[in-house]
Formats: C-alpha cells, sequence, structure tokens
C-alpha cells in the first residue's frame, strides 16, 4: 500500500468497483478500501435492475460500459409488475424496457476483478476511520485507516469517493452546516427491510413478472415482494417503516407469509435471510465538498419508492467520472472547480427523474387500506398513472381528469384533492431539478427552496423524533445464513 493515491474510493460494492474501473481506465491512479473480503460483499436487496440503466451508463459518457449481467450473474428476465391491493386483487404495470434479477454477489466480484483488470489496486479487510481535513475544513485530503493487519496509518489522496453506502463513513463525519447535506439519513427517509432467497416446492405463478403486496395494516409504509429468480426461487422480502410493528421486520415478514399458503406451505426452504435499513429519499442536495464525491447509497442516489439502488449507483459512477477525470487533469480538486459538474449533470438528469418521487411517497404510504383498495380497484389510478409515476412524471390531475378519477373514486375525496396536491409539488420539484444551480452561490438559494418544497411531508411523520436517530443508525441487521 502506498502512501497516496489520485483517488481513494472507499467501498467495492457495485458503485465503487464501477466507478474504480472507468477511472482505472483513464489512466488515473485509483485505490480501493474494502472493509470485507472481496468475494464476501453481500448486500440486502431485491436485485433488480433494468437494461435501461447499462444504456444509461454509455449515454452518459461513451467512455463508459458495463456489460450486462452474464449467463452466471443472471436470473430471470422481469416483464412487469403486479401490484395488489389489501384485498388482493391484482393490477399489472410493464417495466421500462427488460428487467432483470440478478445474482448481486457474482455480478459484484465481476465488477472487481474488471477495476482491478483496469489498473486499480485493491485492498481488503480495511478499515476507513476518518477524514484528513485541510485547516480550513473545507478539503478532504485523504484518509486515516487500519489495515487488515491492524496498522493506523494516513493514506493522502487528491480526491475521495465515499462509496460506502447508506451509513455514508465520510459523509457524516463533514461538518453538516459547510457541506450543506444531512449527514444522517432521517427517519422518515427510511424503511426497516427483511428478506430471504426462497427456494419452493411449487412453481411460481407468472415468474417473469415482479409481485408487490400494498397493506398499510401488515406493511406499513412499505410493501411485501416477490422478486422470482425463476419459477421454484425468488428473493422475497418486506419493508416497513422503522417501530411500526412490534418485532420489526422479521416479524411483519412471517405474518405475510400466511397470506400466501400455496408457495409459503411448510415445505419450502430459505438459503440465505438477513435484513437492512434501506434510504428512500431524494438524492443529497450536493454530492460534492473539497476533493470528496458521493456516489450510490453514500450520496442517497436510491428510487425513493422503493429504494432500488443498482441502477442508480452504476449511473451515478458514469456521471461522476467525468468530472473527477477533469479534476485531476486540472489539479483543482475544490468544491467549485469541475467535480461541481457531477453534481449538475445528475440532478439534471437523474435527479429530475427520481427526486419527485421522494415527495409522492410521502402521500402514497399515508394512504388508508380503504383508500388503496379503492384507488387500485376502482382504477382511480391506472397501469398507465403508475408506469408514468415510477418515471418521476407527476399524473395528470387537472380538472377534467380530477373529475373523473372523483366519479371513480367518490369516497376516497379527500385523498385524491392531497394527491393533487402533491402531483403539483411533484411538478415544481422536477423543473428545479432540472435548472439545478452551476455555482455554490446559486445553489444556496436552490436549497432553501427546495428544503421548502419538501418540508410538508416532514410535518405528516409526527411521530419520528430526532432522537431517535442515532439508535436507528445502530439497529442495522447483519445478514444471517438461514
Amino acid at each position: 500500500m502506498e502512501d497516496h493515491y489520485d483517488v481513494i474510493v472507499i467501498g467495492a460494492g457495485i458503485a465503487g468497483a464501477v466507478l474504480a474501473k472507468f477511472l482505472g481506465q483513464r489512466g488515473i491512479d485509483v485505490a480501493v478500501f474494502e472493509k470485507f473480503k472481496f468475494g464476501e460483499i453481500h448486500k440486502i436487496c431485491g436485485d433488480a435492475t433494468s437494461e435501461w440503466h447499462f444504456d444509461k451508463i454509455t449515454e452518459i459518457d461513451s467512455k463508459n460500459v458495463v456489460d450486462p449481467p452474464k449467463e452466471e450473474e443472471f436470473y430471470n428476465y422481469i416483464k412487469g409488475f403486479n401490484f395488489y391491493s389489501p384485498t388482493l386483487e391484482k393490477f399489472a404495470i410493464p417495466t421500462d424496457g427488460d428487467g432483470w434479477i440478478i445474482a448481486r454477489q457474482k455480478f459484484g466480484i465481476r465488477l472487481v476483478r474488471e477495476a482491478k483488470d483496469s489498473g486499480t489496486k485493491l485492498f481488503e479487510q480495511v478499515t476507513v476511520l476518518k477524514p484528513i481535513l485541510d485547516e480550513s475544513g473545507y478539503n478532504v485530503m485523504g484518509l486515516q485507516i487500519k489495515t487488515a493487519e491492524g496498522e493506523t496509518k494516513n493514506i493522502s489522496s487528491k480526491i475521495v469517493v465515499d462509496a460506502s453506502g447508506m451509513a455514508s463513513i465520510i459523509r457524516r463525519q463533514i461538518d453538516e452546516e459547510k457541506a450543506k447535506w444531512d449527514k444522517i439519513i432521517r427517519h422518515y427517509d427510511l424503511v426497516a427491510a427483511h428478506r430471504e432467497l426462497v427456494q419452493f416446492n411449487t412453481p411460481i405463478e407468472d415468474p417473469h413478472h415482479i409481485r408487490l403486496y400494498f397493506d398499510t395494516t401488515r406493511c406499513p409504509g412499505g410493501y411485501f415482494w416477490i422478486f422470482p429468480q425463476n419459477e421454484y426461487a425468488a428473493n422475497v422480502g418486506l419493508g416497513i417503516e422503522p417501530r411500526r410493528i412490534e418485532g420489526g421486520p422479521r416479524v411483519a415478514y412471517a405474518e405475510w407469509e400466511k397470506r400466501e399458503p400455496e408457495l409459503f406451505n411448510g415445505n419450502h426452504k430459505s438459503l440465505h435471510s438477513g435484513g437492512a435499513t434501506v434510504p428512500l429519499r431524494r438524492p443529497m442536495d450536493t454530492l460534492v465538498y473539497g476533493g470528496l464525491v458521493l456516489i450510490g447509497d453514500a450520496g442517497a442516489c436510491v428510487k425513493a419508492t422503493d429504494g432500488g439502488g443498482i441502477g442508480l449507483g452504476m449511473t451515478s459512477s458514469s456521471h461522476a467520472a467525468g468530472p473527477i477525470e477533469k479534476a485531476i487533469k486540472t489539479g483543482d480538486y475544490s468544491r467549485d472547480g469541475p467535480l461541481w459538474e457531477y453534481n449538475v449533470n445528475f440532478m439534471r438528469d437523474l435527479g429530475a427523474r427520481e427526486a419527485p418521487l421522494a415527495i409522492a411517497k410521502v402521500t402514497l404510504v399515508k394512504a388508508t387500506n380503504n383508500e388503496l383498495i379503492t384507488l387500485l380497484g376502482k382504477q382511480v389510478v391506472t397501469a398507465e398513472d403508475l408506469y408514468d409515476l415510477n418515471n418521476g412524471d407527476p399524473l395528470k390531475m387537472g380538472f377534467s381528469s380530477l373529475i373523473k378519477r372523483a366519479w371513480r373514486g367518490k369516497t376516497i375525496i379527500p385523498f385524491l384533492l392531497r394527491l393533487r396536491s402533491t402531483m403539483k409539488r411533484m411538478a415544481d420539484a422536477k423543473k428545479m431539478y432540472e435548472t439545478y444551480p452551476d455555482n455554490w452561490e446559486d445553489f444556496l438559494k436552490w436549497k432553501k427552496k427546495i428544503v421548502e418544497l419538501y418540508q410538508d411531508r416532514k410535518r405528516a411523520i409526527e411521530y419520528y423524533t430526532e432522537t431517535d436517530q442515532p439508535e436507528m443508525l445502530k439497529k442495522i441487521v447483519e445478514p444471517s445464513t438461514a
């Protein structure tokens, strides 16, 4: 291990490995520090991504290419989603191109290997302790780490990339007022999840469609999912608002199994189980600091409605690679230099698509079961509406559209009015992200407005308190083998 690198990437997950590969291919001296052994990185998630994201990576920058999952990394094609209301009525929507269920661990191992082949130096079982800052506190100059041998070292760099996941080792140690981002992701932007990899002895009906079940009593603030890997195996799990069900997501999951007696008939086998805390929010308002870049979950670059992070982790890496290369070439690693281009490009592109969903999420998770049954069962919200909404496009809620929806949903008029207000705020957010500021001074004005736009949803989550936040972060459940 050297004492200096051009770029240090913290974390060899999908986002970190992809960015390390892109930078290595550009001739940049890159080191990756990973706290686990390579090959033993196992993240709890739905393991779903789509063809769209792989095309998007190269659309962002033609230098950047990630090959889709190869045969041993691939489980299943997904053609659409089946949504189920609390009464188990089915509601189908198509995917945006081909969806894929992947063998995430095998896919990740290949990405790490490709990063190494690009010239990246890989170091496993390294614990990152803290950032090294300059005297002003506005620039990250490197990291203090503990090596696999237990030695504490200071490693300097021109740029540090935090790809360490939701808990974000470095973001949480930067002065919040200076950085203008959230050190801690608040409770109302989290779900607690439990997931199992299950082998069934009866075939899964319609194995090329993901199943999502909504029920505010059994699954408050989230949903139960079945992501088929093949006709007889699936990634099965559940996410709920923290502390809404006694016993947490594991207990809620066990209750949900009882609703699918044909599949969960006592002869099924859980191959792996585990839990996680997943962010559901807009991206951090800025993804850069002096000498520091956030990608993937560390920057909350996730889908705000379901926490999906594989595709957005890779595309955030694609957006970051060019500005980092430019910063290295010009010798300007400041927040206001070439790194700011990453902010602008990501926010105007994917931020404008994903951030408005954080507003929609609040209204939808607060819906009652009766409202959900009416919304889906009476088609007050159609499959086309959900498809558009999933892509960040607000529903059409003008006067004539509202009248038509109100006729079908006469019993939930107050909810429809709230939904209409939500769609207006979504449209406002989309416009704000499409005009994300080019410089820090304008960003400060933009941030004030975007925070005001999102404040209504925070007031709606009255049962969470600020004092609970640190305790929540301690309760991330480690994976276990069943």
